[in-house]
């Protein structure tokens, strides 16, 4: 059995938001949320995986309200399934902050999530 794939987990539960994706183009719909596994280490039974939320949109009051949606839904996550795959636990590590983009008119507001899953 292996760990669940954690940014597929945060882009299914997140997809009700908007257009979730790991990569990023030109051509990425506006808004969207990018999610990224940036650390966490697991004990051989459960996974602690460190995600990076970020979230993209045309205005800063719709990033954060993107953003709010969001930690709602992670931290909600928690002992329940999404798409199947249960999640143990779930917390905030970094709260949403504004990041300045390239482009001064998109405007992306970061947070980084910890979960905590099982081999399933």
């Amino acid at each position: 059995m292996e760990f669940p794939d954690a940014e597929s987990v945060v882009m299914d539960l997140l997809e009700q938001v908007a257009f979730t994706c790991t990569m990023a183009s030109p051509e990425t719909p506006m808004p969207h949320i990018r999610v990224s596994r940036v650390g966490g280490t697991d004990d051989d039974v459960t996974d602690f995986p460190e995600v990076e939320v970020e979230c993209f949109a045309q205005s800063a009051a719709q990033a954060k309200a993107m953003a709010r949606q969001c930690r709602r839904l992670i931290e909600t996550a928690a002992a329940s399934k999404v798409n199947g795959i249960l999640v143990d636990d779930t917390g905030c590590l970094v709260g949403p902050m504004q990041i300045p983009d390239i482009d001064p008119d998109d405007r992306r507001l970061i947070a980084t999530y910890q979960l905590l899953m099982r081999r399933q």
